[in-house]
């Protein structure tokens, strides 16, 4: 096991002593980061900040061995210090210690745009998926995504067909694959493209990851185009965050205009949505990033109770 293993392995041990709480462990494991201690050294110098017994954490230590164990030796683990960490991330509160790294981790130099959606989309969604999937190609953007089904499975699908560079953000563990569904697209992501995760293999899989999962997508991309979503949607609450960014969220006039939804409305009410006629106009927005003002739509009376 490696230096960089080891430090991501006993932070994981820390948290998991804390109760799992980052807003108590994070502070002081920034203030001891600097002091160029050993992983074991770091731990302990933390644990004794945190009135922890360093005795009962060796049973975690163990606990966690096993699961670090686990991951794939092609795995890399990088923190704030790496020469490769993304600086992008640097000023979002939800920024992680570690990203634990699988396939070609240069694809972080890139430029992405994640490109979500419903997990249900329709037919004129999927197309639409696609086509937007080539126009980034062609304007030299890569292709995020969460890996989930619907627009995120097509939209990695067709970036590994076309040949477009594509990263998959899990919101699970790299020792784990879900949807059940896409373990072979996760694999093959992993050869042809790079997974990333901030979460550590022996933590177990909560229903928050997967919002975590779309903060971390949003910070690592220079804007979020959501294809399709209802209201509410997570693909939605990602360009929401998004916009509390200040990075460019995209939608398409067809979507903007649409009556029988409101999410894009409320979004331009946030802040600057940038609206694409068609997928083939999405490198010249996103260089020019002028946005467009919405045409007025006809609201339905079960829209005006909102």
């Amino acid at each position: 096991m490696d230096e960089m293993t080891r430090r991501a392995m006993c932070y994981a041990v820390l948290l998991d002593a804390s109760g799992d709480s980052e807003s108590k462990l994070g502070p002081v494991y920034d203030a001891v980061s600097p002091l160029r201690l050993s992983p074991q050294e770091e731990m302990v110098e933390c644990a004794t900040r945190l009135d922890l017994k360093v005795d009962d954490l060796m049973p975690l230590i163990s606990r966690h061995f096993d699961w670090f164990a686990k991951l794939d030796s092609s795995v890399l683990i990088i923190n704030r210090q790496s020469t490769i960490w993304p600086k992008k991330l640097e000023k979002s509160p939800y920024c992680p210690r570690f990203l634990f790294l699988w396939g070609d981790p240069t694809l972080l130099l890139k430029p992405m745009v994640s490109v979500v959606g419903t997990r249900k989309p329709s037919l004129e969604g999927k197309h639409l998926a696609v086509e937007t999937v080539d126009a980034l190609g062609k304007a030299g953007y890569g292709v995020m995504s969460g890996l989930a089904l619907g627009i995120d499975g097509v939209a990695h699908k067709e970036a590994l067909r076309s040949g477009v560079s594509t990263i998959a953000v899990l919101g699970t563990p790299l020792t784990e694959s879900y949807p059940a569904v896409h373990e072979d697209l996760q694999k093959l992501i992993s050869e042809k493209g790079l997974l990333v995760s901030r979460f550590f293999p022996s933590m177990p899989t909560q229903k928050w990851y997967f919002l975590l999962r779309n903060r971390l997508m949003s910070s690592l991309s220079e804007a979020t185009l959501v294809v399709e979503d209802r209201d509410g949607g997570g693909a939605v609450s990602q360009a929401e965050y998004a916009l509390g960014e200040g990075r460019k969220v995209v939608v398409y006039e067809s979507v903007m205009e649409n009556s029988a939804i409101l999410w894009p409305r409320k979004l331009a009410s946030k802040g600057k949505v940038l609206v694409a006629k068609k997928p083939s106009s999405l490198g010249s927005l996103l260089r020019a990033g002028r946005s467009a003002k919405p045409k007025k739509v006809v609201e339905t009376g079960q829209l005006s109770l909102f």
